[in-house]
């Protein structure tokens, strides 16, 4: 595959242009003059899903020549029993081709083998998977409490542990806190010799001093960590935020009433 000579479209452009305005993927394609895979390779970049088929269709008023017309495009387009089997058959045979096969053993299959290893390695691609990870946590949790928080500094806010919860309401009630943002960022950093990406819990957005990036983390789990991959975390969020003149905080100590 050649490398990509064009940048991803950012977020902001394609919630403005797709969802804000309603435009399709080959419109928004149009007006930032890429091209539709482009487009797409956006949305996976960012996580985003853009509408499907029957999505996009709906609320369309169709004139009843045209459902005339789509009806009998459809009837015609019925196959005899034996055409479907036949096709049934040669689908079959498309998806079992590679069973018993290795990519030691099968040009193809080292090929493809290649082909997807080389895109699991993309920033893109690691950045669409922590973002897909991070919203199964939000979904079906991980042990840890979790909900939503109604916030007069942040809105209506996803908390994903008690520790950040009572971070919030400190912030809510701090009055040099004009707001805070949870979840603000991607940061990739090294571990094992592949970038991975980590996303610190708030940035907090004080009045007359500088933004603080936080990492709520008790200390029993910092120190419990022998891996060393929370110390790299740490690392490149301090690294992160020193490149904007940002302190970097970690609240590591346990809220009231934890055990």
């Amino acid at each position: 595959m050649p490398p990509r000579t064009q940048p991803l479209l950012e977020r902001e452009v394609l919630e403005a242009l797709y969802f804000q305005r309603g435009l399709s993927i080959q419109k928004v394609a149009d007006l930032t003059r890429t091209n539709a895979r482009l487009v797409r390779d956006s949305f996976t970049a960012h996580g985003m899903r853009w509408r499907s088929r029957s999505e996009s269709m709906t609320g369309w008023e169709r004139s009843e020549e045209m459902k005339a017309k789509v009806a009998a495009a459809r009837r015609g387009k019925k196959d005899r029993p034996e055409v479907a089997a036949r096709k049934r058959e040669v689908l079959d045979e498309h998806r079992r081709w590679n069973v018993g096969l290795t990519k030691e053993t099968d040009e193809r299959v080292a090929r493809a083998a290649a082909a997807f290893a080389k895109v699991v390695r993309t920033p893109e691609f690691r950045t669409a998977q922590s973002r897909r990870a991070s919203e199964r946590l939000r979904t079906t949790g991980n042990g840890f409490s979790r909900g939503w928080h109604e916030s007069p500094k942040a809105g209506r806010i996803h908390y994903m542990s008690s520790w950040e919860l009572a971070r919030f309401e400190e912030l809510d009630v701090d009055d040099a806190v004009l707001l805070y943002k949870p979840h603000p960022c991607s940061i990739p950093y090294e571990w094992g010799g592949v970038i991975k990406h980590y996303t610190p819990d708030v940035l907090v957005i004080y009045e007359g001093r500088l933004p603080e990036l936080e990492e709520i983390k008790p200390r029993k789990i910092i120190q419990a960590d022998k891996t060393g991959r929370i110390a790299a975390k740490l690392a490149a969020g301090r690294k992160f935020a020193a490149s904007r003149g940002w302190p970097f905080r970690v609240i590591d100590r346990k809220p009231e009433g934890q055990v």
